[in-house]
């Protein structure tokens, strides 16, 4: 049967019209709050994991090689690929800047790395942070990069 929309709506109908926009404020609300907790918590480990630091100083091939290293370590994750020598190494991707989304990437922070060879398609990279430096390498845009004085994260 058709309505006639001039027709005033019954009190019952009333309650559950306003239950069913409450009802939906309430989860908007919810979904809203979980939403922006789960952004803020990405910004905060996308900023430990690319932080505003310093570059790690560079080599060339033929100072990596005159730094006669030994047993260097292979390491290989998502793409980011080389070996460094004296280090622990913790690893995660990256897909999101300070908020902003981006291409994801690899990260891995290396605990006290002597030097660091980066293999890439764009060419290797080779670094030297010292002894009991901690640092981050990552392939941003397929990019080998390594920042100094990493935070301690856990991945």
């Amino acid at each position: 049967m058709a309505r006639n929309y001039g027709e005033r709506i019954s009190s019952r109908n009333w309650v559950a019209v306003v239950g069913g926009v409450a009802t939906l404020v309430i989860v908007s609300g919810f979904v809203l709050v979980q939403w922006r907790s789960g952004t803020q918590a990405d910004v905060q480990e996308a900023g430990l994991w690319n932080p505003a630091a310093p570059a790690c100083p560079t080599l060339s091939a033929a100072d990596w090689r005159a730094l006669a290293i030994e047993h260097p370590q292979p390491f290989s994750y998502e793409g980011l690929r080389g070996e460094a020598e004296h280090m622990d190494i913790t690893c995660d991707v990256i897909d999101r800047d300070r908020g902003r989304t981006v291409t994801p990437f690899p990260v891995c922070r290396f605990t006290a790395p002597f030097a660091v060879h980066v293999a890439s398609a764009r060419g290797d990279a080779y670094f030297k942070p010292g002894v009991g430096q901690s640092v981050l390498v990552s392939l941003p845009g397929g990019t080998p990069r390594c920042l100094m004085a990493a935070p301690n994260v856990d991945g």
